[in-house]
């Protein structure tokens, strides 16, 4: 059951019926540390196994190892994204699926949860991110995203990502990437980005 927090990350894992924990990073804009913590939520308030601190590194740890990087990984997760205009997504056949709401509108929200039982309850989430009855649609949410179906292959499988932005002048304007081009990305980048992280797992190992 995911969690999506204001000024935190939260993300709530949950085994079998009766097992969850919550897992936790704040940014540290205070402290000056970013610590992941561990909440387990079948253990009763004030046992030690309640709560615990994974891991934790300061901010300035982290932005030292990032200028070890320097821009080649925003360098390239920007090479991934191409221009496109309505009339060749639809001469190509994609679809525009569910949308990705923009970040005005994640402002609002304080908490997701979707439980597992009667459909009708995740009704305001499923009409939030439903698709575009008409592909103009997608030019009146500047700054979301929609995923991008191939119709000429027999997969359910996204196939990209739609991206939508305001230009200079104010106008609605499209750019999209292959997800199979962010994922050789992501698999280039991921042993890079979590050793840096490696800190904040340190007491993975504890945790069950």
């Amino acid at each position: 059951m995911p969690g999506v927090c204001l000024g935190i990350v939260c993300i709530r894992v949950s085994v079998g019926a009766c097992t969850g924990a919550t897992y936790r990073t704040a940014p540290g804009h205070v402290s000056g540390s970013i610590d992941l913590h561990k909440t387990d939520e079948v253990a009763l308030d004030g046992e030690p196994s309640k709560h615990k601190t994974i891991g934790t590194m300061s901010k300035a740890e982290l932005e030292e190892k990032l200028s070890v990087i320097g821009p080649h990984l925003t360098v390239e997760l920007i090479r991934l994204v191409r221009p496109i205009r309505l009339g060749w997504i639809i001469r190509r056949r994609l679809r525009i699926g569910p949308m990705i709401p923009p970040e005005s509108e994640l402002e609002r929200i304080s908490g997701i949860r979707v439980r597992a039982g009667n459909p009708e309850l995740a009704e305001p989430i499923k009409t939030w991110t439903k698709p575009p009855e008409f592909y103009e649609e997608v030019l009146q949410h500047p700054g979301a995203a929609f995923y991008l179906f191939d119709c000429r292959k027999h997969s359910s499988s996204p196939y990209g990502m739609l991206l939508t932005y305001r230009g200079l002048h104010g106008h609605v304007q499209m750019k999209w990437f292959k997800l199979r081009d962010l994922r050789r990305w992501a698999a280039r980048w991921e042993p890079v980005v979590m050793e840096i992280l490696r800190p904040l797992f340190s007491g993975a190992n504890e945790v069950g």
